[in-house]
Protein backbone atom coordinates (compact mmCIF):
# COMPACT_ATOMS: atom_id res chain seq x y z
CA UNK A 1 0.00 0.00 0.00
CA UNK A 2 0.91 3.67 -0.65
CA UNK A 3 0.48 6.68 1.71
CA UNK A 4 -2.06 9.38 0.22
CA UNK A 5 -3.45 11.84 1.76
CA UNK A 6 -7.32 11.12 2.44
CA UNK A 7 -10.03 13.18 0.29
CA UNK A 8 -12.44 13.18 3.07
CA UNK A 9 -10.42 14.76 6.40
CA UNK A 10 -6.72 15.19 4.60
CA UNK A 11 -5.33 12.95 7.15
CA UNK A 12 -2.75 10.52 6.00
CA UNK A 13 -4.27 7.07 4.88
CA UNK A 14 -3.16 3.99 3.20
CA UNK A 15 -4.17 3.34 -0.36
CA UNK A 16 -4.18 0.81 -3.13
CA UNK A 17 -5.73 -0.05 -6.22
CA UNK A 18 -8.19 -2.84 -6.44
CA UNK A 19 -10.75 -3.65 -8.99
CA UNK A 20 -13.63 -1.20 -7.84
CA UNK A 21 -11.59 1.68 -7.71
CA UNK A 22 -8.74 2.85 -4.60
CA UNK A 23 -8.97 1.44 -1.44
CA UNK A 24 -8.47 3.65 1.41
CA UNK A 25 -7.57 2.87 4.86
CA UNK A 26 -7.61 6.09 7.10
CA UNK A 27 -7.20 6.30 11.08
CA UNK A 28 -10.20 8.50 11.24
CA UNK A 29 -12.57 7.51 8.50
CA UNK A 30 -12.18 3.88 8.37
CA UNK A 31 -11.64 1.88 5.47
CA UNK A 32 -13.55 2.63 2.08
CA UNK A 33 -13.56 2.05 -1.48
CA UNK A 34 -13.71 5.26 -4.23
CA UNK A 35 -13.92 4.03 -7.71
CA UNK A 36 -11.83 5.42 -10.42
CA UNK A 37 -14.24 7.81 -11.57
CA UNK A 38 -14.84 9.53 -8.29
CA UNK A 39 -11.14 9.02 -7.63
CA UNK A 40 -9.98 11.49 -10.43
CA UNK A 41 -12.92 13.72 -9.60
CA UNK A 42 -12.06 13.80 -5.81
CA UNK A 43 -8.10 14.98 -6.82
CA UNK A 44 -9.31 17.82 -9.44
CA UNK A 45 -11.33 19.09 -6.11
CA UNK A 46 -8.40 18.73 -3.93
CA UNK A 47 -6.46 20.96 -6.48
CA UNK A 48 -9.60 24.10 -6.29
CA UNK A 49 -8.01 27.53 -4.43
CA UNK A 50 -11.56 27.79 -3.29
CA UNK A 51 -12.22 26.07 -0.03
CA UNK A 52 -15.83 27.23 0.30
CA UNK A 53 -16.31 25.50 -2.68
CA UNK A 54 -19.72 23.83 -2.06
CA UNK A 55 -18.56 20.49 -2.72
CA UNK A 56 -15.13 20.55 -0.89
CA UNK A 57 -17.48 21.58 2.13
CA UNK A 58 -19.73 18.81 1.33
CA UNK A 59 -17.01 15.47 0.74
CA UNK A 60 -15.91 16.39 4.72
CA UNK A 61 -19.34 14.68 5.92
CA UNK A 62 -18.40 11.55 4.57
CA UNK A 63 -16.76 10.75 7.09
CA UNK A 64 -19.62 10.73 9.21
CA UNK A 65 -21.03 8.31 6.75
CA UNK A 66 -18.49 6.09 6.69
CA UNK A 67 -17.89 5.67 9.88
CA UNK A 68 -21.72 3.89 10.66
CA UNK A 69 -22.14 2.46 6.92
CA UNK A 70 -18.55 0.42 6.14
CA UNK A 71 -16.51 -2.03 7.71
CA UNK A 72 -12.80 -4.10 7.36
CA UNK A 73 -15.07 -6.83 5.75
CA UNK A 74 -17.07 -5.10 3.87
CA UNK A 75 -15.74 -1.55 2.91
CA UNK A 76 -18.35 1.44 1.54
CA UNK A 77 -17.77 1.84 -2.36
CA UNK A 78 -18.21 5.37 -3.36
CA UNK A 79 -19.07 6.41 -6.76
CA UNK A 80 -20.12 9.71 -8.72
CA UNK A 81 -23.62 8.32 -8.23
CA UNK A 82 -23.76 7.92 -4.48
CA UNK A 83 -21.32 10.27 -2.50
CA UNK A 84 -22.94 13.97 -2.75
CA UNK A 85 -26.26 11.95 -1.45
CA UNK A 86 -24.57 9.98 1.42
CA UNK A 87 -22.61 13.13 2.47
CA UNK A 88 -25.58 15.08 2.30
CA UNK A 89 -27.65 12.99 4.54
CA UNK A 90 -25.17 13.68 7.25
CA UNK A 91 -24.63 17.39 6.73
CA UNK A 92 -28.52 17.69 7.28
CA UNK A 93 -28.83 16.74 10.25
CA UNK A 94 -29.87 18.75 13.23
CA UNK A 95 -28.11 20.05 15.93
CA UNK A 96 -29.99 18.72 18.51
CA UNK A 97 -29.70 15.48 16.23
CA UNK A 98 -25.62 15.43 16.45
CA UNK A 99 -26.05 16.40 19.99
CA UNK A 100 -28.22 13.17 20.67
CA UNK A 101 -25.23 11.12 18.53
CA UNK A 102 -22.56 12.76 21.30
CA UNK A 103 -24.85 11.87 24.09
CA UNK A 104 -25.08 8.08 22.72
CA UNK A 105 -21.52 8.12 22.18
CA UNK A 106 -20.62 8.97 25.62
CA UNK A 107 -22.96 6.23 26.86
CA UNK A 108 -21.51 3.31 24.82
CA UNK A 109 -18.51 3.93 26.22
CA UNK A 110 -19.74 4.49 29.70
CA UNK A 111 -19.30 1.59 32.23
CA UNK A 112 -21.57 2.87 35.12
CA UNK A 113 -24.13 6.03 35.16
CA UNK A 114 -21.25 8.92 36.17
CA UNK A 115 -18.02 7.02 34.21
CA UNK A 116 -16.23 9.57 32.89
CA UNK A 117 -14.42 8.51 29.31
CA UNK A 118 -12.10 10.00 27.28
CA UNK A 119 -13.16 12.23 24.01
CA UNK A 120 -10.64 12.90 21.02
CA UNK A 121 -12.34 15.36 18.73
CA UNK A 122 -9.70 14.99 16.02
CA UNK A 123 -10.65 11.12 16.61
CA UNK A 124 -14.03 10.65 17.06
CA UNK A 125 -15.76 13.73 15.24
CA UNK A 126 -17.45 11.28 12.32
CA UNK A 127 -19.09 9.07 15.02
CA UNK A 128 -21.61 12.00 16.08
CA UNK A 129 -21.63 12.93 12.34
CA UNK A 130 -20.18 15.84 12.69
CA UNK A 131 -17.58 17.32 9.24
CA UNK A 132 -14.55 18.26 11.52
CA UNK A 133 -12.97 18.93 15.36
CA UNK A 134 -14.53 22.43 15.16
CA UNK A 135 -17.96 20.95 14.95
CA UNK A 136 -17.16 18.64 17.43
CA UNK A 137 -16.17 21.58 20.03
CA UNK A 138 -19.17 23.18 19.26
CA UNK A 139 -21.01 20.57 19.90
CA UNK A 140 -19.78 19.65 22.92
CA UNK A 141 -20.33 23.59 24.28
CA UNK A 142 -23.72 22.85 22.90
CA UNK A 143 -24.05 19.72 25.33
CA UNK A 144 -22.89 21.07 28.07
CA UNK A 145 -24.73 24.72 28.04
CA UNK A 146 -27.53 22.64 27.59
CA UNK A 147 -26.65 20.89 30.57
CA UNK A 148 -26.49 17.13 29.26
CA UNK A 149 -22.60 16.80 29.75
CA UNK A 150 -20.23 17.62 32.12
CA UNK A 151 -16.64 17.92 30.20
CA UNK A 152 -13.32 19.13 31.70
CA UNK A 153 -10.11 19.32 29.84
CA UNK A 154 -8.36 16.07 28.89
CA UNK A 155 -4.72 14.59 28.17
CA UNK A 156 -4.12 12.21 25.23
CA UNK A 157 -0.99 9.97 25.64
CA UNK A 158 -0.16 12.35 28.43
CA UNK A 159 -0.20 15.05 26.53
CA UNK A 160 -2.74 18.32 26.53
CA UNK A 161 -4.64 18.17 23.04
CA UNK A 162 -7.47 20.54 21.58
CA UNK A 163 -10.19 18.92 21.58
CA UNK A 164 -10.08 16.22 24.13
CA UNK A 165 -12.26 16.04 26.86
CA UNK A 166 -13.10 13.83 29.65
CA UNK A 167 -16.86 13.96 29.85
CA UNK A 168 -19.63 12.16 31.92
CA UNK A 169 -23.25 12.36 31.00
CA UNK A 170 -25.35 13.74 33.72
CA UNK A 171 -28.78 12.46 34.89
CA UNK A 172 -30.60 15.24 32.52
CA UNK A 173 -28.18 13.79 29.70
CA UNK A 174 -29.50 10.58 30.62
CA UNK A 175 -32.87 11.38 30.53
CA UNK A 176 -32.81 13.20 27.43
CA UNK A 177 -31.62 9.58 25.84
CA UNK A 178 -34.60 7.66 27.76
CA UNK A 179 -36.88 9.83 28.42
CA UNK A 180 -40.04 8.55 30.53
CA UNK A 181 -42.96 8.46 29.28
CA UNK A 182 -46.62 7.63 31.17
CA UNK A 183 -46.74 3.93 28.78
CA UNK A 184 -43.18 2.25 27.48
CA UNK A 185 -44.69 -0.80 26.60
CA UNK A 186 -45.09 -4.16 28.52
CA UNK A 187 -41.60 -5.41 30.01
CA UNK A 188 -40.27 -7.51 27.95
CA UNK A 189 -42.12 -7.61 24.93
CA UNK A 190 -40.81 -7.59 21.21
CA UNK A 191 -43.14 -6.62 18.21
CA UNK A 192 -41.26 -8.54 15.00
CA UNK A 193 -42.03 -6.77 12.15
CA UNK A 194 -40.90 -8.82 8.99
CA UNK A 195 -42.31 -10.31 5.57
CA UNK A 196 -43.89 -13.44 6.34
CA UNK A 197 -43.10 -15.01 2.75
CA UNK A 198 -42.06 -18.53 3.65
CA UNK A 199 -38.54 -18.11 2.56
CA UNK A 200 -38.26 -16.16 5.72
CA UNK A 201 -39.54 -18.39 8.34
CA UNK A 202 -36.29 -20.16 9.31
CA UNK A 203 -35.38 -16.06 10.15
CA UNK A 204 -38.02 -16.11 12.21
CA UNK A 205 -38.53 -19.78 13.91
CA UNK A 206 -34.49 -20.28 13.94
CA UNK A 207 -33.10 -17.33 14.54
CA UNK A 208 -35.14 -14.15 16.30
CA UNK A 209 -37.78 -15.91 18.23
CA UNK A 210 -34.48 -17.95 19.81
CA UNK A 211 -32.78 -15.06 20.18
CA UNK A 212 -35.31 -12.80 21.93
CA UNK A 213 -36.60 -15.77 24.11
CA UNK A 214 -32.48 -16.57 24.76
CA UNK A 215 -32.44 -12.81 26.55
CA UNK A 216 -35.64 -13.52 28.64
CA UNK A 217 -38.08 -11.30 25.94
CA UNK A 218 -41.32 -12.65 24.36
CA UNK A 219 -41.21 -12.52 20.50
CA UNK A 220 -44.76 -10.74 19.17
CA UNK A 221 -45.22 -11.38 15.78
CA UNK A 222 -48.92 -10.15 14.07
CA UNK A 223 -49.73 -13.11 11.99
CA UNK A 224 -49.33 -15.58 15.51
CA UNK A 225 -51.29 -13.15 17.86
CA UNK A 226 -55.12 -15.09 17.60
CA UNK A 227 -57.53 -11.98 16.99
CA UNK A 228 -60.45 -11.03 15.32
CA UNK A 229 -60.17 -7.43 15.44
CA UNK A 230 -58.72 -5.49 11.85
CA UNK A 231 -55.04 -5.95 11.41
CA UNK A 232 -54.28 -2.69 11.19
CA UNK A 233 -55.75 -1.95 14.46
CA UNK A 234 -53.87 -5.42 15.96
CA UNK A 235 -50.38 -4.00 14.59
CA UNK A 236 -50.61 -0.50 16.15
CA UNK A 237 -52.08 -2.13 19.29
CA UNK A 238 -49.31 -4.56 19.33
CA UNK A 239 -46.62 -1.69 18.83
CA UNK A 240 -48.12 0.11 21.58
CA UNK A 241 -47.35 -2.40 24.30
CA UNK A 242 -43.78 -3.62 22.84
CA UNK A 243 -41.09 -2.40 24.94
CA UNK A 244 -38.82 -2.68 22.02
CA UNK A 245 -39.04 -3.80 17.92
CA UNK A 246 -37.14 -5.72 15.57
CA UNK A 247 -37.41 -4.96 11.90
CA UNK A 248 -36.29 -7.08 9.52
CA UNK A 249 -36.23 -5.60 6.43
CA UNK A 250 -35.57 -8.27 3.77
CA UNK A 251 -38.11 -8.42 0.32
CA UNK A 252 -38.69 -4.74 1.62
CA UNK A 253 -41.94 -4.89 2.66
CA UNK A 254 -43.88 -1.28 2.87
CA UNK A 255 -45.52 -2.75 6.14
CA UNK A 256 -41.91 -2.80 7.73
CA UNK A 257 -40.85 0.65 7.04
CA UNK A 258 -44.27 2.01 8.49
CA UNK A 259 -44.37 -0.57 11.71
CA UNK A 260 -40.60 0.67 12.15
CA UNK A 261 -41.28 4.62 12.01
CA UNK A 262 -44.39 4.18 14.30
CA UNK A 263 -42.31 2.57 17.01
CA UNK A 264 -39.72 5.46 16.73
CA UNK A 265 -42.41 8.05 17.05
CA UNK A 266 -43.61 6.10 20.46
CA UNK A 267 -39.77 6.25 21.23
CA UNK A 268 -39.59 2.56 20.97
CA UNK A 269 -35.79 1.34 20.84
CA UNK A 270 -35.27 -1.05 17.09
CA UNK A 271 -33.46 -3.28 16.03
CA UNK A 272 -32.94 -3.03 12.24
CA UNK A 273 -31.67 -6.34 10.57
CA UNK A 274 -31.64 -7.34 6.73
CA UNK A 275 -30.37 -9.81 4.78
CA UNK A 276 -27.37 -9.00 3.23
CA UNK A 277 -28.00 -9.41 -0.45
CA UNK A 278 -31.10 -7.34 0.04
CA UNK A 279 -28.96 -4.45 2.02
CA UNK A 280 -28.15 -2.45 -1.01
CA UNK A 281 -31.98 -2.15 -1.85
CA UNK A 282 -33.13 -0.52 1.45
CA UNK A 283 -34.91 2.51 1.19
CA UNK A 284 -32.19 5.40 1.33
CA UNK A 285 -33.56 7.20 4.65
CA UNK A 286 -33.33 4.16 6.93
CA UNK A 287 -29.79 3.26 5.90
CA UNK A 288 -27.90 5.90 8.60
CA UNK A 289 -29.17 3.63 11.25
CA UNK A 290 -27.24 0.58 12.28
CA UNK A 291 -27.99 -2.82 10.55
CA UNK A 292 -27.63 -6.36 10.96
CA UNK A 293 -26.70 -7.27 8.08
CA UNK A 294 -27.36 -11.27 8.49
CA UNK A 295 -26.06 -14.04 5.84
CA UNK A 296 -27.94 -16.79 7.55
CA UNK A 297 -30.08 -17.65 10.48
CA UNK A 298 -27.21 -18.41 12.60
CA UNK A 299 -25.52 -15.03 11.99
CA UNK A 300 -28.89 -13.29 13.02
CA UNK A 301 -29.68 -15.18 15.78
CA UNK A 302 -26.11 -14.08 17.20
CA UNK A 303 -25.75 -10.90 15.99
CA UNK A 304 -29.69 -10.03 18.11
CA UNK A 305 -28.71 -11.60 21.26
CA UNK A 306 -25.25 -9.40 20.76
CA UNK A 307 -27.11 -6.97 20.10
CA UNK A 308 -29.60 -7.03 22.51
CA UNK A 309 -27.32 -7.80 25.19
CA UNK A 310 -24.81 -4.82 24.08
CA UNK A 311 -27.83 -2.39 24.49
CA UNK A 312 -28.97 -3.67 27.76
CA UNK A 313 -32.12 -5.07 26.93
CA UNK A 314 -31.78 -8.58 28.05
CA UNK A 315 -33.90 -9.84 31.04
CA UNK A 316 -31.53 -12.75 31.65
Amino acid sequence: MDFKRCFICSSSAKCRRISEGHEFRCDTCGVFVISSTLFDLFEEMSMSQDRGNYPLSLIRYLSAYIAENSSHDKPLVLTTDNWAAFAKSMKDETVDARTDKLLEFVEQRSDYPGHAVELLGARDYPYIRASRLEEFNYLIDYAMQGGYLSCKPGKFADIEVAGCYTATLTPKGIERLHPRTSHQGIPGRCFVAMSFHPSLSDAYELAIEPALKGCGLEARRVDKVPSNEDINDVILAELRDAEMVVADFTLQRNGVYFEAGFARALGREVFWTCREDDLRNLHFDTRQFSFIDWKDVDDLRMRLTNKVRALGRARK
